[in-house]
């Protein structure tokens, strides 16, 4: 009895001493918060205001417009991309920017891994692969990619629309 006692002494002492580890306490407006670790590691979105954000996806059809690059200048916001083989660069309004950053936060990019691939033995070799970059004024970037496999949601999805219909819309306007 003595030394299921003991035991069962050791076994809710360790479970207490997991759970302590875990989490801390902070004062936030005079109430106590409690984080736990886990809570702690998470990548937070980065403050302040995208400076430049690229984007970029490849499979085995050739788009019409690709490799996005969204740069705050000095001088204004510009949009490069490639227009099938072709390299073009245009002044856009800042507020695509914005939008950009309301896409990373809404669907937590800041969160995605640096790479994605496909967990299996069999090569694939028609397949596709990404490449997501984003900087942050205080200089902190964000860096995903991937080869056939990328995170879940739809940030991805959302984040190449986004520069895809801009692309279109600028191409279109000036081939006028």
């Amino acid at each position: 009895m003595y030394k299921r006692l003991i035991i069962m002494m050791a076994i809710l002492g360790t479970l207490f001493a997991c759970k302590s580890k875990e989490e801390t306490t902070q004062q936030k407006n005079g109430s106590d918060v409690i984080t736990t670790a886990h809570e702690k590691d998470k990548p937070a979105m980065p403050e302040g205001r995208l400076m430049r954000v690229t984007y970029f996806r490849q499979g085995m059809m050739i788009e019409e417009f690709s490799r996005f690059e969204l740069q705050r200048q000095p001088e204004g916001c510009t949009l490069t991309f490639r227009h099938y083989s072709d390299k073009l660069s245009f002044e856009v309004s800042d507020t695509l920017l914005d939008a950009a950053r309301r896409i990373i936060e809404q669907e937590r990019m800041y969160e995605y891994a640096p790479n994605y691939s496909l967990d299996s033995d069999i090569e694939v070799s028609d397949g596709y692969f990404w490449a997501f970059e984003a900087w942050f004024e205080g200089d902190r970037h964000l860096s995903s990619g991937g080869e056939q496999a990328g995170p879940d949601g739809n940030g991805l999805y959302l984040m190449g629309n986004l520069l895809r219909d801009a692309a279109r819309r600028v191409f279109e306007a000036a081939s006028k």
